[in-house]
C-alpha cells in the first residue's frame, strides 16, 4: 500500500512538472507570465477602482492583490483541471491507471503557480506590515481548503467536460460573473445586510475574506469555527469526487 501511495505522488508531481514545462514552452519569458499577469491585472484595476472611483480601502495594493491571486488560482485551476481528461485522452484510452491523478497533477502545477504569486504579495506586505502576527499561522491551512475546493469542482467538472463539450465554455462565462460577484474589488460590506447570508455562501468569498484578515488586518480567528469550516470544503471535494467516479468507467468508450 506505500509503495503504492508513492507511485502515485511520484507520478502526480512528475505530471505536474510536466504541465508547468508545457504551459510555458516556446515563451520567451516563460514562467515570468505567471507573475506578470496578476500585476497587469492588479495595476489596471488600482488605477481604476482606487484613483478614479476613489474606493476608500486601507492598504488597497495588498487588499486587491491577495483577491486577484486567490481568484486567478480558482479560475485557472479549475479550467486546466476540466480539460485535463479530455487533453489526455490518447493516454486515458490506452492505460489503465487511476485518472483522478491527471485532475490532480493539473490542479498541483497552478497551485505550485500560486505560491511564487503569494511570495510578492509577502515582499509586498512585510514593506507595509513588517511585523508577524500569530494569525499568519493560519493562512497554510486557508490554502488547504482553497485547493480542496479547486480540485474537487475540477473532479465534477473534468468528468461532465466528457460528456457535454460545452461545459468549458459555461464555465468561463460562470467564473466571470463570479468575479464582479466575489468581493475581490470591492468590500464585502457595501452588500446590502439582506444578502450578506447568500453570498457567503460563495465558497471563494469565504477564502478571499478569510485571507485578508489573517494577512492584512491580522486577526486571529476562532480555532474550532476555523476548523469546522473544512466541512464545507470536504464536502464540496466528496460531492466532485462521486461525479468523477460515476462517470469515469466510460471515459474511454467517450473520447
Amino acid at each position: 500500500m506505500n509503495n503504492k501511495l508513492m507511485n502515485i505522488i511520484s507520478l502526480s508531481w512528475e505530471l505536474s512538472k510536466t504541465e508547468l514545462k508545457l504551459k510555458y514552452r516556446g515563451s520567451i519569458l516563460g514562467f515570468l507570465w505567471s507573475l506578470l499577469n496578476p500585476f497587469f491585472t492588479l495595476l489596471t484595476l488600482y488605477i481604476v477602482f482606487h484613483m478614479f472611483m476613489r474606493l476608500d480601502i486601507p492598504n488597497y495594493e495588498l487588499y486587491l492583490l491577495l483577491g486577484i491571486v486567490l481568484w486567478t488560482f480558482f479560475v485557472k485551476g479549475t479550467l486546466s483541471g476540466l480539460a485535463a481528461i479530455v487533453s489526455k485522452g490518447p493516454i486515458v484510452k490506452k492505460i489503465y491507471f487511476p485518472r483522478e491523478i491527471l485532475v490532480f497533477s493539473t490542479c498541483l502545477s497552478e497551485f505550485i503557480s500560486l505560491i511564487f504569486n503569494l511570495v510578492v504579495f509577502f515582499a509586498m506586505l512585510f514593506l507595509v506590515k513588517p511585523e508577524l502576527a500569530t494569525s499568519f499561522i493560519y493562512f497554510p491551512f486557508l490554502l488547504l481548503k482553497l485547493f480542496l475546493l479547486v480540485f474537487g469542482l475540477a473532479l465534477a467538472l473534468s468528468a461532465l467536460q466528457v460528456y457535454y463539450r460545452d461545459i468549458q465554455q459555461i464555465w468561463e462565462v460562470l467564473t466571470q460573473a463570479g468575479f464582479w460577484l466575489t468581493p475581490i474589488i470591492y468590500d464585502i460590506s457595501i452588500v446590502p445586510q439582506q444578502y450578506v447570508t447568500i453570498y457567503l455562501l460563495n465558497p471563494v468569498t469565504i477564502i478571499i475574506v478569510s485571507a485578508r484578515n489573517l494577512l492584512i488586518y491580522q486577526q486571529t480567528p476562532d480555532l474550532i469555527g476555523f476548523m469546522s469550516g473544512y466541512l464545507y470544503y470536504i464536502l464540496i471535494l466528496a460531492a466532485g469526487y462521486y461525479i468523477f467516479t460515476h462517470y469515469e468507467p466510460r471515459f474511454a468508450e467517450e473520447l
